[in-house]
């Protein structure tokens, strides 16, 4: 649609952009054309009641999830675009082509699912991964697979590497976590993201592949966090995820060391975990790398994290000698 708006204003000018867009929808989509044309002008007319939102070039889904990505807007959306596949369900060929138009509400519901922060939209039902995300998962592949779509953005992120991904949130997603919504205490600061609120690491939404949702960040120093599970429990299992984005200077941290306490003052090491990820001119741009320590049965009320930051990006890289930023994700402790 926009090459062929593109197209067509090239050519003249004055021609009304309205009429050309309900040109091509009703001739790409048939039928379905006057859904999807609903769904182009609701977005439109959110985006400009919105003034303060900026619609960034490289922008995530949950810098939206208050504006024209609202729960209740995601799910105005789907309604049409339901209405949409309902209206060419006997049009194998132009069915493809309006869920081809639908993978960037599926992917926003999707990472809606991972924020976790609205009950429309969850991860898991009763425990259960919910039957809406795996019908979506299922929906986002095979339509990626269909429209020969590969990559999710510019950063040769694949789509392969989306739903591995996404896969590894839902197994984190279904493990039982006691320190779910309880009190963490910075011992380092953290910086920007995430309003820098260390609840982020217990408050049970878990970080995509891009920084802006759930992912609490470090510029240049290390972390160091205690979270208070309220009385002492026994454990052994805890757990917690990275994020890289090489191109942003996020690095995964050169090792992780977890520690445990019945005083908060006394801690006994359980394991130091070094990345298995060390940054090179090879690291993949866009990833995430999970630290677990598995110990004997112990008996704890306070967990100490502390990873430790490469510091500065090497000489060989584009921002060489600039601080590198380590962004923490959601702890799990059983």
């Amino acid at each position: 649609m926009r090459s062929y708006l593109t197209a067509k204003l090239l050519w003249n000018s004055d021609l009304e952009t309205d009429k050309i867009i309900t040109e091509f929808v009703e001739g790409y989509y048939e039928e379905a054309g006057i859904f999807v044309k609903k769904y182009v002008d609701m977005v439109h007319d959110e985006l400009e009641k919105d003034s303060t939102f900026f619609l960034y070039l490289y922008g995530d889904p949950a810098q939206a999830f208050k504006s024209f990505l609202n729960p209740k807007l995601l799910q105005k959306y789907n309604t049409l675009f339901n209405a949409a596949e309902k209206a060419v369900e006997g049009k194998p060929e132009v069915l493809q082509r309006v869920r081809a138009a639908r993978l960037s509400t599926d992917y926003a519901m999707l990472e809606m699912a991972r924020n976790g922060m609205s009950p429309k939209f969850k991860l898991l039902n009763s425990g259960q991964i919910s039957d809406d995300v795996k019908l979506r998962l299922k929906r986002f592949k095979e339509s990626c697979q269909n429209a020969n779509i590969s990559l999710m953005n510019e950063m040769g992120y694949t789509v392969e590497e989306y739903l591995s991904s996404f896969e590894s949130t839902l197994k984190r997603a279904t493990k039982p976590n006691i320190a779910r919504d309880k009190k963490v205490t910075l011992l380092t600061k953290a910086k920007k993201y995430s309003a820098e609120d260390p609840q982020v690491l217990t408050d049970g939404a878990l970080g995509g592949n891009n920084f802006y949702a759930n992912w609490l960040g470090f510029e240049g120093n290390d972390m160091e966090a205690i979270i208070d599970l309220g009385e002492e429990t026994k454990i052994s299992n805890i757990s917690t995820a990275f994020l890289q984005v090489t191109n942003h200077i996020v690095f995964f941290p050169e090792n992780v060391t977890f520690s445990v306490s019945t005083d908060s003052k006394l801690f006994k090491k359980t394991e130091t975990i070094s990345t298995k990820k060390p940054i090179s001119k090879e690291s993949k741009r866009n990833d995430i790398e999970y630290f677990e320590s598995n110990f004997k049965p112990v008996k704890a009320r306070y967990i100490k994290l502390e990873a430790k930051n490469i510091s500065k990006a090497p000489f060989w890289h584009n921002a060489a000698g600039l601080p590198v930023w380590i962004f923490a994700d959601e702890v799990i402790v059983f």
